[in-house]
């Protein structure tokens, strides 16, 4: 919803940076639906590596991950400062 708030002009992408940065969920914007949206299919890694890809999935994140996440946040941000500048993006 933050995203299609953003190309509509609802919001800018300043306060878009602003809530990134917060790392805490807001109920500013609505969920988008789901329209438009397939599931193509389900990947499973072969057998021999379920128990290592379980314990993984299972295993919390430490800082430094979630750093990350938010930087892979911080430039999915930018990409769509770029898109609003772009004639013909609305």
């Amino acid at each position: 919803g933050a995203c299609v708030a953003a190309a509509s002009g609802r919001v800018g992408v300043a306060r878009l940076r602003e809530l990134l940065e917060l790392r805490e969920r807001t109920s500013e914007f609505t969920v988008m639906p789901a329209r438009g949206l397939v599931l193509e299919r389900v990947g499973y890694p072969p057998d021999a590596e379920l128990r290592a890809r379980n314990e993984i999935t299972r295993a919390r994140r430490g800082a430094h991950e979630v750093d990350t996440i938010s930087e892979g946040a911080a430039t999915a941000a930018r990409d769509l400062a770029r898109l609003a500048d772009t004639p013909g993006i609305a």
